[in-house]
């Protein structure tokens, strides 16, 4: 359990110096777990995000207790927008 909590600590002080290297993302909903983690990075605070969505910070920490995946896409992409994150998004038709 310290090691976990050590490792944390560390992974939220690479964040805040600005280090973040996401993994290659297939699907949209893979998207979800990385939002706090590039806000942090950003140097972003929960209030801060918060004040440029027009709503409570209570709402953002819900959110990201649930690791943002109780958030529809249309909300995600204004918190991405709101922390100035640009997303690219490729679909591709597969076969069955």
């Amino acid at each position: 359990m310290i090691r976990q909590l050590e490792d944390e600590l560390r992974e939220y002080d690479q964040l805040k110096s600005g280090e973040l290297i996401l993994p290659p993302i297939q699907r949209l909903d893979q998207i979800a777990p990385f939002i706090a983690k590039i806000r942090i990075a950003k140097g972003v605070s929960q209030t801060e995000l918060a004040r440029r969505l027009g709503v409570s910070k209570q709402v953002i920490s819900r959110y990201e207790e649930s690791e943002y995946h109780t958030v529809g896409i249309g909300r995600i992409q204004e918190i991405l927008d709101a922390i100035g994150i640009k997303a690219a998004v490729t679909l591709s038709v597969t076969e069955r």
